[in-house]
């Protein structure tokens, strides 16, 4: 089969409405876009213009946020598993989870929300407000989560929040301003109210990382005022719910540093400053 030309253009090869149908390609995909992020964040950070263009012209070669996007969804699938918040649900279901719940349903924020029929979205309990930088359905606000004004008031604020493979697409120098901004929304809870955070990463950014492991990712956590509640980490994806019991400590700072030797690791991190 003939190769298709690069467009001289530069535009995205965003054409494709359907991607191929073997089940392991949106995997593939997904994981060839982590890894050019994480590389455009290293050419960032040391200043290499050149590098940083070229690997953003294999980003959009690969078909930009758009085909990202659609891989994610496929990926979403219920009848493949994919669904990340199905895991959420059934935390919250748990018997043994002393979560106290308001009067009418617990606001949440979907940050990163890629359908509207997801697990989330048909628990009752919750009343879901969802955000995505590339908006897929109507009912989902195209916004960034770091262009949010800081609320005014409570009713700006949530009882919990669904960020799930998100940050790990957050260029490097943002994710600090990422978490910070996201305190802001999320109160320290009360004893009439419990407010949690639902966090999923890939697990190699904390199995396979040189700079990150577990460990240090729940005292990043833990110094936003959070403390873990559940977890689930599986070979591919890592499953946090965390409760908000203090505000973030001020004044903290964690700079990069070596945890794991090895040529197979990843670079993946977290510069925290609070």
């Amino acid at each position: 089969m003939p190769k298709t030309k690069k467009k001289k253009s530069g535009q995205p090869i965003t054409k494709r409405e359907r991607l191929p149908g073997d089940i392991q390609r949106g995997p593939i995909l997904i994981r060839k876009f982590h890894t050019l992020q994480t590389a455009i964040s290293r050419a960032v950070t040391t200043g290499d213009a050149a590098e940083q263009a070229q690997l953003e012209d294999q980003l959009q070669d690969l078909g930009g946020l758009e085909m990202y996007q659609k891989a994610s969804i496929r990926g979403q699938d219920k009848r493949r598993g994919g669904d990340s918040s199905k895991t959420l649900v059934e935390w919250l279901k748990s018997p043994d989870l002393d979560f106290q719940w308001p009067a009418d349903k617990a606001r949440v924020l979907e940050i990163g929300s890629l359908s509207t029929d997801n697990y989330i979205s048909r628990f009752a309990k919750l009343d879901v407000s969802r955000i995505d930088l590339n908006s897929q359905e109507p009912a989902i606000l195209q916004q960034n989560f770091l262009d949010r004004p800081d609320p005014e008031s409570k009713v700006q604020q949530f009882e919990g929040i669904s960020c799930s493979l998100v940050l790990n697409f957050v260029p490097l120098m943002q994710r600090s301003d990422f978490l910070v901004h996201l305190t802001k929304f999320l109160p320290v809870s009360d004893r009439n109210v419990t407010r949690w955070l639902f966090f999923v990463m890939p697990a190699p950014c904390i199995n396979n990382s040189r700079y990150m492991d577990k460990a240090l990712l729940l005292r990043i956590l833990q110094t936003l005022g959070f403390e873990k509640v559940k977890e689930k980490i599986t070979d591919r994806i890592a499953y946090w719910l965390f409760k908000r019991v203090a505000e973030l400590t001020p004044g903290q700072i964690y700079k990069k540093a070596e945890l794991q030797g090895g040529k197979t690791r990843n670079n993946f991190f977290i510069p925290l400053k609070t």
